[in-house]
């Protein structure tokens, strides 16, 4: 029988987060063609994943249109 292991969710630190703004994440992801598990680096951020960075833009953009928009 396979037991399904998951790794508890690791925080990012919100300073270093809250510094990224969305166009230069985008920007940053354009430079690379690799996939969601692989690692890249923005800003302060020296191991983000891809897919994580992709998801962030969608929340990112779900936030912006909830503030007045």
């Amino acid at each position: 029988m396979l037991a399904l292991i998951t790794a508890p969710a690791k925080s990012i630190p919100c300073d270093s987060m809250l510094a990224l703004q969305p166009q230069n994440v985008r920007a940053r992801l354009a430079q690379t063609d690799a996939g969601s598990a692989d690692a890249i680096a923005i800003g302060e951020m020296q191991v983000l994943t891809i897919g994580f960075a992709q998801e962030w833009l969608g929340l990112a953009r779900s936030s912006a249109r909830g503030f007045g928009g």
